[in-house]
């Protein structure tokens, strides 16, 4: 994994269909995602065109690779999609490249290790139960798609934090967690948060499925093997 994490920190372009993407722009913004907690940051990136639309199919595709394939309990994060830097997708690569540039440009560290890496897909009835990143100074997730809204129920399949820590989650009394700090996130987007932040994913009723990606980044390697996906 680190030779992996040198080659993308290195290069500043992925070629995609024989044209140059740059990973990070000079321009790139990212910001708290609430001014109250600058533990969150938020960022979005911009094309290729059709990059999320490739990278969707590219990731329905590897779910029938038993190399990747997770396949978890309802509730344990729909079906996962383990090692997005194996998976030679010029997509992937990028994708992969921007959440390290994140790391490093967007947050201010010196260097980045990724511990584990992998995608989500969710299906009608799939959710995940609230859960930290173990092994994990900073998690990022990337929203490759969305899925399908419901506006009878709009709070269907989103990303959110629940956690005492975040303060504007205790809206009533300081440390009692009373609401969900749910970020708006689009294709595109990406969040970073501290490991042992709680956050999960409210279940998922669409019938096109809503496909993640996510990082445990650390500035430095941690000893070990990191455990099974679950």
């Amino acid at each position: 994994m680190a030779d992996q994490i040198e080659k993308f920190k290195q290069k500043k372009e992925i070629v995609i269909n024989d044209e140059k993407v740059e990973v990070w722009s000079s321009n790139q913004r990212v910001v708290p995602y609430v001014n109250t907690d600058t533990r969150i940051h938020s960022t979005i990136f911009e094309g290729p065109p059709e990059l999320n639309e490739n990278l969707a199919k590219a990731i329905l595709d590897l779910e029938h690779d038993q190399k990747y394939l997770v396949q978890l309990m309802r509730g344990g994060c729909g079906t996962k999609i383990d090692h997005i830097d194996r998976w030679e997708v010029p997509e992937a690569d990028l994708v992969h490249a921007r959440a390290i540039s994140f790391f490093v440009n967007g947050l201010g560290f010196d260097q980045a290790v990724v511990d584990q890496c992998w995608a989500n897909i969710y299906r009608k009835g799939d959710y995940c139960m609230p859960h930290s990143h173990i092994r994990a100074r900073i998690g990022i997730v990337y929203l490759v798609d969305p899925g399908d809204d419901n506006p009878e129920s709009p709070m269907d399949g989103k990303f959110y934090f629940s956690d005492p820590r975040v303060e504007t989650a205790c809206e009533i009394q300081e440390h009692c967690m009373t609401r969900l700090l749910m970020p708006d996130l689009k294709p595109g987007a990406m969040i970073s948060f501290p490991g042992p932040m709680v956050h999960g994913v409210n279940p998922y009723n669409g019938d096109r499925p809503r496909i993640t990606m996510s990082w445990n980044i650390n500035r430095q390697a941690i000893p070990g093997k990191p455990p099974e996906l679950s």
